[in-house]
């Protein structure tokens, strides 16, 4: 598992370093390697954890999104393991599900499960007037957080 200080993954999820440490997007969950008393590595952060962060990150600034409702769609992508997400996007399962300010839960969708979901009733909503769901491609987060710590020399091979 690939595992980053505080600084570099805050850097990666697009963050102020003070934004990150103060945990105003991630509240009180702990790192993928918390720090121990008296030993003198700092805690560590999962790719996956700095993942959840850029896409909290990004769903306020595009939908508003408050942080009290993105508890399961973070708690889903905290524990989550890299290689199982990478599979999940190359397999379509790349999108969060958002209706109004809201994500659905915390599974990835395919872009088909979106258009046509069952459990949706679209006419109602557009006759309600609410927001129809839209997807967010969470894979372009990954990828963008992915590019930038290679640029910085920070790959997998220097990786904590």
């Amino acid at each position: 598992m690939r595992t980053f200080n505080r600084a570099i993954a805050a850097r990666a999820a697009g963050l102020p370093y003070q934004t990150f440490a103060t945990g105003q997007l991630h509240g009180s969950r702990t790192p993928a390697r918390p720090h121990v008393e008296g030993q003198r590595r700092a805690e560590q952060w999962s790719m996956a954890q700095v993942l959840a962060v850029a896409v909290g990150r990004a769903l306020q600034a595009k939908f508003g999104t408050p942080v009290e409702a993105m508890g399961t769609l973070f708690d889903a992508l905290w524990q989550a393991d890299e290689s199982d997400l990478r599979a999940k996007f190359t397999a379509g399962r790349k999108y969060v599900m958002v209706v109004g300010q809201v994500p659905v839960g915390g599974a990835l969708f395919t872009e088909e499960e979106i258009a046509r979901n069952d459990m949706i009733d679209y006419e109602a909503i557009e006759r309600a007037g609410f927001p129809l769901p839209v997807g967010v491609d969470i894979s372009q987060i990954y990828d963008r957080i992915a590019a930038s710590l290679l640029l910085t020399g920070l790959d997998e091979t220097h990786a904590g």
